[in-house]
């Protein structure tokens, strides 16, 4: 399990369903969206790799309004971001020490409610390497 329901939104180094082995290496913030309108999301995360991350590595993402499923997919790391004006992800990423702080706009068109997204990345193995949750109300 990736985080809980409920506590402010983070970003783990691994899934774990025991909170006493997982480190917290960020966080998910809502602001207003001072370009747009509405709001956004914005993504801190520092954290360390231990290996390159490449092709075969993923992104996978769970999104639950008013706890039914709205949106999941996944997909190849390399190429989430590939068709975005600004990237975070270039590959092969390599090991060490990474920081990213992210935006996310916020569509306008989404309906007032509860909202739960879960994320995650593995490796080319399969192996969790981040993963993290928010769950807020707009």
């Amino acid at each position: 399990m990736c985080g809980g329901v409920n506590k402010p939104p983070k970003i783990f180094d691994h899934i774990s369903g025991d909170a006493n082995v997982q480190q917290t290496v960020g966080t998910v913030v809502m602001l207003k969206d001072e370009v747009y309108g509405g709001v956004k999301t914005r993504t801190y995360m520092n954290f360390t790799l231990d290996e390159d991350l490449s092709e075969g590595s993923e992104f996978y993402i769970d999104v639950k309004y008013n706890d039914n499923g709205l949106y999941d997919n996944h997909w190849d790391l390399c190429e989430v971001e590939e068709d975005e004006d600004e990237r975070d992800i270039y590959c092969p990423v390599a090991k060490g020490k990474k920081t990213y702080i992210s935006d996310k706009k916020i569509p306008n068109y989404l309906p007032k409610g509860h909202y739960r997204t879960s994320a995650r990345i593995t490796n080319s193995k399969g192996v969790d390497i981040l993963c993290g949750y928010a769950d807020f109300v707009i």
